[in-house]
């Protein structure tokens, strides 16, 4: 029968007015904020604790819109993006879902490892239970818009045909001469409530009264730069140093005034160092490190190590190299020895300070290090007096930084404070990282060899006063750090799992570095316990014979560890990762030797 329709007489469209007014009484009623709530929590458990749960690899892209239900089920791997709106619904027994190497898939495409039975028309299918198979996409497939992929299904490596309702229908047909029929458990599904509040991996030392002072500091007076060269001295025992913008520029700046092209490091380092080495003009040459202290191996050293080299040994950590043994090479052959000490400011070799055994040695003040100031900092020495003169002169051409450089980086020195605050840390990481599934901010393997503020001016007279409290209580910056480091090596207990750093009385670290199996999945579950962690050159740069870096790299994480800890956020870390040590199982083979 055809259908009668009504013409409709002297219809009116509703006004911008009205459609305000029913969304301002749709938003003071009670029911809007039970379905917020409703909202938020049914994104946090699909959404967000799914993507901490699934096995998930690196470099991949995944919009904030993916549910992953039954997450531990579920396996991606690298370099693979996920568009918007995709479900991957996997199933409680036998149903995983497994995504190869550099899968690309459309908007509102689904994964249904988990389904209804209906094997008979005499029972509802309410009432038949339910069953799951596994799905299988291998590498180098593309998804098109809207396809369903069923229970069963394998998609080969290379297709780019699955689009659409046409190929959702067949994958049902493949579902239903593939799968085969499970028992079905009655157990409901395992959610984890994640803190609220989380602690940050690290925080700086200066406070707001600082920062606020500094706004008010004259830049061509001089007066904290001259006090602050005067203490570092002192405590070097030496007559003058060279301030810089930061560590990695320190590093540049020698390596442009000596003018070597050879230049080794080690293999497990940070890639700013071999960043700053280009752009000095120099050519990089790795050594394999120690497995035990992360650190350059001197019979390593010798096989590569001549006249015209220039040997960047580096502290890693904070804890010693074999220093002694790289220096006797060095004035052997020739070569220039220059420290790394960034991370080693407070560190003593013998009662002798780090920084003092070679030719030259820099320093770095960051976010993460000893002494802390917006946004970088640091210094150099020289053994000879006569090549302190000469940089000084040599570095005449590099400017004091202007005001767009002191407003941009006292805002970033002001996020830095806000961030000392657990909540409001949790809330940066989640916008941050955790919505584009990320463990860290700079992902990159790519080296930056653009000169940028840390590279063209040198320290201002603002960031020396901020600078200059931490250096004159830099006694007790240390006696502080090696507490901490003392309580995690005596508290912290070693499994098949989980390897503690190395111990050193004399060092004054900036990392408490473990080693763990399966860093991701680690890392995910400690942020659910309200710790998150940082990772040190997880994306080295060496090649991939270096085989030691590489499984360093890749099994490192670093546990909070800074001057104004509380002891009982540290209790609350060696608890957490006693815990979460012991829950994870050992592989076969063992990752950590």
């Amino acid at each position: 029968m055809k259908p009668q329709f009504k013409r409709v007489e002297n219809y009116i469209k509703p006004g911008k007015w009205h459609w305000l007014k029913a969304v301002l009484w749709s938003v003071i009623t009670l029911r809007f904020f039970i379905d917020l709530i409703r909202l938020l929590a049914y994104y946090s458990v699909n959404c967000i604790v799914g993507r901490q749960q699934a096995t998930i690899g690196k470099n991949c892209k995944i919009h904030p819109t993916v549910m992953l239900r039954q997450p531990t089920m579920i396996k991606i791997g690298d370099h693979c993006s996920i568009n918007h709106n995709n479900i991957f619904q996997a199933g409680r027994q036998t149903g995983t879902i497994t995504l190869g190497n550099h899968v690309l898939t459309a908007a509102n495409v689904m994964f249904i490892a988990y389904s209804h039975a209906y094997d008979t028309r005499e029972i509802p299918i309410i009432d038949q239970g339910y069953y799951d198979a596994p799905i299988v996409v291998e590498d180098d497939v593309w998804i098109g818009f809207g396809a369903i992929i069923l229970a069963g299904v394998t998609i080969g490596r290379g297709d780019r045909r699955l689009s659409g309702r046409r190929d959702a229908r067949r994958a049902a047909l493949c579902h239903r001469r593939r799968c085969s029929r499970q028992s079905i458990e009655n157990a409901s599904n395992r959610f984890i409530i994640m803190k609220i509040s989380l602690l940050p991996r690290s925080r700086v030392n200066y406070s707001w009264t600082h920062l606020f002072k500094s706004l008010f500091i004259r830049t061509e007076s001089g007066k904290y730069t001259s006090r602050l060269k005067r203490e570092i001295a002192r405590y070097f025992g030496q007559k003058d140093v060279i301030l810089t913008s930061s560590g990695r520029s320190g590093l540049q700046i020698l390596i442009s005034y000596l003018q070597r092209k050879k230049v080794i490091v080690p293999s497990y380092t940070c890639k700013a160092v071999t960043e700053a080495i280009l752009m000095g003009g120099g050519n990089v040459q790795y050594v394999e490190v120690s497995e035990t202290d992360f650190n350059m191996l001197p019979e390593e050293l010798q096989k590569v190590i001549d006249k015209d080299s220039v040997v960047i040994a580096t502290h890693q950590f904070g804890n010693p190299c074999r220093i002694e043994e790289i220096q006797s090479l060095c004035r052997r052959t020739g070569a220039i020895l220059i420290e790394d000490c960034a991370a080693s400011l407070g560190t003593h070799i013998q009662g002798q300070p780090a920084g003092s055994f070679g030719d030259y040695a820099f320093f770095s003040f960051d976010s993460t290090k000893l002494v802390t100031v917006p946004s970088k900092g640091g210094f150099i020495i020289a053994r000879e007096a006569t090549e302190t003169e000469r940089l000084a002169t040599y570095i005449q051409k590099y400017q004091a930084p202007g005001v767009s450089f002191r407003i941009k980086h006292t805002v970033i020195g002001l996020i830095y404070l806000l961030l000392k605050n657990k909540y409001l840390y949790r809330g940066f990481h989640f916008l941050t990282m955790q919505c584009r599934n990320r463990m860290q901010l700079d992902e990159s393997h790519e080296l930056d060899l653009h000169f940028n503020d840390y590279y063209r001016h040198r320290m201002a007279e603002w960031q020396a006063y901020m600078a200059l409290p931490q250096i004159e209580n830099l006694d007790k910056l240390i006696l502080r750090r090696k507490e901490i480091y003392r309580r995690y090596d005596s508290s912290i207990r070693e499994t098949p799992v989980l390897r503690k750093p190395v111990f050193n009385d004399e060092a004054c670290c900036i990392r408490y570095a473990i080693q763990v199996e399966n860093k991701a999945s680690f890392y995910r579950r400690c942020l659910t316990r309200g710790i998150d962690m940082a990772f040190s050159f997880s994306y080295i740069v060496c090649p991939a014979s270096f085989t030691h870096a590489k499984r360093i790299a890749e099994t490192v994480l670093d546990l909070p560890y800074y001057y104004d800890m509380k002891d009982e956020e540290v209790t609350c870390v060696i608890n957490t990762i006693n815990e979460i040590a012991a829950e994870t199982p050992r592989k076969k083979q063992k990752l950590i030797v």
